[in-house]
């Protein structure tokens, strides 16, 4: 398809946002729809309403009719975000701790209720299409056996978006029924070729379309886009050739355009079938962006300015999500005076099923949650109900060492990190303000190098012209460099140039004992100050402790392998049409499953 984006329309009011006032909910009429949509490894600074350089007008309209979620946050990686979106609880307690490496013997356990189970005791339709990554190590812990009616999709972490080759194996499946498991679950080889955003994308429309509107819908809509690797149809890339330079940063960016399309298009379906005025949409992503030198080898073209680290880290860049709530009109949910803000208030990923439960009208009270109900804080601006936020581990903490790797914060915005937060761990560069970047004394220019990290002066200095900051370097002790940017005329002078395209690291990549950031106040963590604070490092290491205390290991769950079930061979699973296919390998009695 082209590079045509379908505008979503949401943001002429209905009168029924004229109120003065909202109703109970329960007062307004049937609950809602909920279309829950999950984008891959989105960076802070990525859609349109923050970067201003990638064209997002369907997110967008969600943003500025809707409310964006400034306090918001997800897990490091992605299977740890998709199961706390699914349990409600924090990774500790539902094992995913980390992301499920396909062929092994680990899937979010089967004692875990789920967000589409709970949905559809309420008489909710529940479907889902896109990207998986829960496990499946027995057909028990697939999709449809799991509260789904329907998924098309792949069952892993991230695959070929042409090709659907995870490694040596195919992995695109079509289940079209309630428990379908062997015998129903149909290898999707006809979708060989297509790009995965708008399969995807279609099928969100034709569930849509197919909707009995006589019950409420749930669509979990979890897009493969924008994980690695770096692939869309090359319309969507050559529409940013002449605004974006850099080749990954403009694949990147129509890889997001085509994901924003695909939001519009199922957005304009709902409106179609008369069913987007009684629906609640929420956009999110799983986890920070990737950047260039992040471990893995996953970078796509994602950015988090201002923010540091990314993607695998517990920094703020690898776990402060981008998120965006609507309603419409007849929800009765948003007042019109409270449309197009952006909520400061606490906000985490195992909030969103508590969150619908309540606004379905779901009895979630018996379930073990970490997550509580934001209808009343996103909807009604009130205030939070969430206090503190466990961020878990980063992707590399040494768990076997007392002290690993892990973070919590509170809300007035104290950060505490037992060690570190893990590589990467430098911080992006707002790629669309022009930054200019330099060498002292002789000012040779160094494109593309522009050190955000080492400033002498912190803040900068102000400067009209490129000639002011070179003088300012030269005149400036220990000043090594500048970076120069010219459309805020802002001159930052550098101890060292020594910094790789995009962003660069400060300073070990490891410490002793804690860390402590107030991230309110220092949003970016450059200002360590646990020395100052030892009645807040105290306090939070206590917290954080108790939180460990309580982590869960089940067999065959996150962690550690189910010992009953063989390794996986490939030359096993095969198709004829697309040779070896990624499937669930384990079998067991119903007396066995966990």
């Amino acid at each position: 398809g082209g590079a045509q984006v379908q505008l979503i329309g949401v943001l002429v009011p209905h009168p029924a946002m004229r109120v003065s006032c909202l109703l109970p909910f329960a007062a307004v009429g049937a609950p809602p729809n909920i279309i829950f949509i999950v984008a891959d490894d989105l960076g802070w600074n990525d859609v349109g309403f923050r970067s201003h350089q990638i064209k997002t007008p369907n997110i967008d309209a969600l943003a500025q009719d809707g409310v964006v979620l400034d306090r918001y946050y997800v897990q490091s990686v992605c299977s740890p975000s998709r199961a706390t979106f699914m349990t409600g609880r924090y990774p500790l307690h539902h094992t995913v701790t980390d992301w499920l490496k396909p062929g092994r013997a680990n899937a979010l356990p089967l004692n875990e209720t789920l967000m589409p189970q709970k949905l559809g005791e309420a008489g909710y339709e529940a479907h889902a299409t896109g990207k998986w990554h829960l496990g499946y190590t027995q057909w028990e812990h697939t999709p449809t056996y799991r509260g789904f009616k329907s998924f098309l999709g792949f069952y892993g972490g991230g695959e070929d978006y042409f090709t659907h080759q995870a490694g040596s194996g195919f992995d695109m499946r079509n289940d079209p029924n309630e428990t379908c498991g062997k015998g129903c679950s149909q290898v999707a080889a006809e979708r060989k070729g297509e790009y995965s955003t708008h399969i995807f994308s279609q099928r969100a429309v034709d569930i849509v379309e197919q909707h009995d509107v006589s019950k409420p819908l749930f669509l979990y809509l979890a897009y493969q886009a924008v994980h690695a690797p770096a692939e869309v149809p090359a319309s969507y890339r050559d529409a940013y050739n002449a605004t974006i330079e850099d080749p990954k940063r403009r694949t990147f960016a129509g890889m997001l355009s085509c994901m924003d399309e695909g939001i519009g298009n199922v957005t304009k379906a709902l409106r179609a079938k008369h069913m987007l005025d009684n629906s609640v949409v929420v956009f999110t992503t799983d986890n920070g962006g990737p950047i260039s030198t992040s471990p893995g080898g996953d970078y796509a073209g994602s950015n988090n300015f201002p923010l540091r680290g990314g993607k695998h880290t517990i920094w703020e860049g690898g776990t402060r999500g981008t998120a965006v709530a609507w309603a419409g009109a007849s929800t009765g949910l948003l007042d019109t005076s409270l449309r197009g803000r952006t909520t400061p208030q606490l906000m985490h990923g195992a909030d969103w099923l508590p969150t619908f439960c309540a606004l379905a009208g779901a009895d979630c009270s018996a379930l073990p949650l970490d997550g509580v109900s934001q209808v009343d804080t996103l909807f009604s601006n009130t205030t939070a109900v969430r206090s503190e936020v466990f961020y878990g581990k980063h992707d590399d903490a040494p768990e076997h060492e007392v002290n690993y790797d892990t973070a919590i914060r509170d809300a007035e915005g104290w950060k505490l990190l037992q060690n570190w937060g893990g590589l990467p761990t430098g911080w992006s560069v707002n790629t669309s303000l022009g930054w200019e970047c330099e060498a002292a004394p002789q000012c040779t220019p160094k494109p593309k190098t522009c050190c955000p990290n080492n400033d002498l002066i912190v803040g900068g200095v102000a400067a009209t012209s490129e000639a002011e900051c070179c003088e300012a370097c030269t005149n400036t002790t220990g000043c090594a460099g500048y970076t120069y940017q010219s459309a805020a005329q802002r001159c930052y002078v550098k101890h060292t140039m020594v910094c790789q395209a995009g962003e660069c690291s400060s300073g070990s990549t490891a410490s002793l004992g804690a860390l402590l950031f107030n991230v309110n106040s220092d949003p970016e963590e450059r200002h360590e100050v646990s020395s100052s604070h030892p009645d807040v490092v105290q306090r939070l290491t206590a917290r954080v402790n108790a939180l460990r205390a309580t982590k869960v290991i089940v067999p065959g769950g996150g962690e550690v392998p189910d010992p009953d079930c063989p390794q996986y061979k490939p030359a096993e699973h095969t198709d004829p049409r697309v040779g070896e296919i990624w499937e669930p390998w384990c079998e067991k009695t119903q007396a066995q499953l966990v």
